[in-house]
Formats: structure tokens, sequence, C-alpha cells
């Protein structure tokens, strides 16, 4: 479901929605106002290509995370462990990141994944 339109403030309707980052992208850049510099300035500092939206990637993200944590597992037995910190943490980072993104999903039944929240 996109996004709703704006009001006449030119603002988003006051409450919490869920997009995709490619929504959000459609719906504030494209121009050359403070929207789109925003949106600019936040797509290079923030890791918002991936985003559980469905079931599909849902699964998908599980699959990764099992992947991640063996990984890090097979690490955990053959770094030295003074290495083992800078070795695995780059894992444990990535592997809470989709552990987040997971249960942000599962937490949003799909009746109400774009209704606002009263303030």
């Amino acid at each position: 479901m996109p996004l709703p339109d704006f009001n006449a403030d030119g603002d988003l309707p006051a409450g919490v929605y869920r997009a995709s980052w490619d929504g959000i992208l459609r719906r504030f850049s494209g121009g050359v106002g403070p929207r789109d510099i925003c949106t600019r300035r936040l797509s290079r500092h923030c890791r918002c290509d991936i985003m559980v939206a469905s079931d599909q990637e849902l699964n998908a993200t599980q699959e990764r995370i099992a992947r991640f944590q063996g990984w890090l597992r097979q690490i955990r037995q053959t770094a030295r462990p003074e290495e083992f910190e800078a070795a695995g943490s780059g894992y444990r980072l990535e592997i809470e990141r989709m552990q987040a993104e997971v249960m942000e999903y599962l937490l949003y039944p799909p009746s109400v994944a774009h209704a606002p929240q009263a303030a």
C-alpha cells in the first residue's frame, strides 16, 4: 500500500506508516527541495536497501540469519581468542540488524500494516 497523500501543509498525515525504501524514495526524492536533499543524505548514511516486507522476504532473511550464524559458529571454533571479537563483530551486528527487521515485520499484522497510530 502506498503512503497517503500529503495534507494541505505539504506533510504526511499524522501517524505511523509502513513503507518500503523504494516507496519512500518515490514519495520524497526526485525534486530539488529540502525533502529531496534529506532523502539523498539519508540513503547515503543508512542501509535501507533490505527491509522485510513480505513472507517471502521473511523466509529469505531467516535463511540469511542462519547462514551468518553458521559462519559465526565457525569463526568461534577457529579464530584465536585475541582475534575473535574483531573477526565476529561484523557478523554479529548484521545478525542483530536482520533479527530486528524480522521482529518488526512479525509484530505488524497485515490488516493494520498501514494504519496510523493515535498520537
